[in-house]
């Protein structure tokens, strides 16, 4: 009988050769190398090529795999869990984080007293030059026949009257030189059709550099890169402090520009977005103006720990490093992978978002309403060999530390007015939040001395 027909399909069975009475023999045997099907029964098989191992393996590449076997791929190794455990980090002692940097400041920097010192000192004599050299030169290339002919005093002073006119503000600027209204101290330096060609022609780079919109290397600051160049270059002069900031401001501005922010949890809801490194006293060390998707780099050999956690590595790029800098930071910034931090010999903390923590199980908001004010609660982890602690505080709302360094002990005390009670109480703090609210100001600092004289 054919099994085919029996079956349905030959395509599922081979046929049984003969009339299909097999001996023992051949019942015994897996295969008959001299039985041959017949053609319409044939089908094409692919062979299976199972991976050998380290000591089956064999390295002779003159017999490379045909192109009809499959190589079976060995799945990825899974990452391994983080295992976060109750317990507390050893009490902080200030002792055992001594910082061993330089905080002293040059002799030239010290010597800067008046105002007008410390405002060559950031736009130092290469500056100016240069300024007045693309000045000179953006004017030839509209109109080789009348070059500007613009000299660096002359920049001086147009930089000076602008802020001047900054800060005692008339509706229009051709009114400073108004008989009535003018100031003494604008039309008296400059003539106005003088001060209005400088301000036509003012330029900092080369147009004929730019690079268009959509083609590699494009640089939407590219008017202003040598500017900010240059005053970076003469902040990185100064020495770091032992406690150092992160956090963003904003420049205020509502002109029409693609790098134009809307924050509106910030004081000034519309501006440039501008990433600042600071110091406790309020100077900015480094800083780096937004520019979009051209911003998410990172420094050179540094892991990628995604747009906002690569903002600070490369704000912390040129502070000196295993010198026990604290660099602090909100919850917009953290993430257990500022670890790299520690590995390269910061001491970072900040708050953080538990949704970026992974496999943390803290209690949540509606259980922690439940405790009293001032509970706390800390779990430790070891990440990549670096110690990580996350404590969570409970005040009015639930506050959440990420550092690598400071947890809950020492704890120290926070006065609090309870409404119910109508009393103040001392509640419990974790040491974590004393340190950071100490020296995270400042960047918030610079913004409120920038808003004691303000500049439009």
């Amino acid at each position: 009988m054919d099994p085919a027909r029996f079956y349905g399909s030959y395509k599922h069975v081979n046929p049984i050769p003969g009339e299909g009475l097999l001996s023992d023999d051949e019942l015994a045997s897996d295969s008959d190398s001299e039985y041959v099907p017949p053609r319409q029964f044939q089908r094409h098989r692919r062979s299976l090529l199972i991976p050998e191992t380290d000591s089956e393996s064999c390295d002779d590449e003159s017999n490379p795999p045909s192109a009809t076997q499959k190589i079976v791929k060995s799945k990825k190794n899974k990452p391994t869990k983080i295992k976060w455990e109750l317990k507390n980090l050893e009490a902080f002692d200030v002792n055992n984080f001594k910082f061993t940097g330089v905080t002293q400041l040059p002799e030239f920097i010290e010597k800067l007293e008046t105002p007008s010192d410390f405002f060559l000192f950031l736009f130092s004599e290469d500056l100016l030059q240069n300024i007045t050299h693309q000045s000179n030169l953006k004017s030839v290339q509209d109109n080789v026949i009348k070059p500007a002919n613009i000299s660096k005093q002359e920049i001086e002073q147009f930089i000076g009257m602008v802020i001047f006119m900054s800060i005692v503000k008339l509706p229009a600027s051709r009114h400073y030189w108004n008989k009535t209204i003018g100031q003494t101290q604008i039309y008296e330096t400059m003539a106005c059709n003088r001060f209005e060609t400088i301000k036509k022609n003012l330029h900092f780079n080369d147009n004929d550099n730019f690079i268009p919109f959509g083609n590699p290397g494009h640089d939407k600051l590219f008017k202003v890169r040598p500017l900010l160049n240059g005053i970076r270059q003469q902040l990185l002069l100064v020495p770091k402090e032992e406690y150092l900031a992160v956090d963003e401001q904003i420049i205020p501005t509502k002109v029409r520009h693609d790098l134009k922010q809307y924050n509106p949890a910030k004081p000034h809801k519309w501006g440039y977005k501008n990433q600042v490194l600071s110091g406790v006293s309020g100077f900015s060390y480094e800083f780096d103006i937004f520019a979009g998707e051209q911003s998410n780099t990172r420094p050179e050999g540094a892991p990628d720990l995604g747009v906002s956690g690569n903002v600070v590595t490369r704000l912390t790029e040129t502070v000196p490093r295993h010198v026990n800098h604290k660099i602090f930071f909100d919850n917009w910034y953290n993430s257990p992978k500022q670890i790299y931090l520690t590995k390269i010999g910061f001491l970072p903390l900040g708050t953080v978002r538990l949704n970026r923590v992974p496999n943390i199980d803290m209690p949540l908001e509606r259980e922690l309403k439940k405790q009293e004010r001032g509970f706390m609660i800390e779990k430790v982890a070891t990440i990549d060999g670096v110690c990580v602690s996350v404590v969570t505080w409970f005040d009015n709302k639930p506050v959440h530390m990420l550092s690598t360094y400071v947890g809950c002990y020492p704890t120290t005390t926070k006065r609090r007015y309870f409404r119910k009670k109508k009393q103040y109480k001392n509640i419990n703090c974790p040491q974590a939040i004393e340190v950071y609210n100490q020296h995270m100001g400042g960047v918030d600092l610079l913004d409120s001395m920038l808003g004691l004289l303000e500049f439009t």
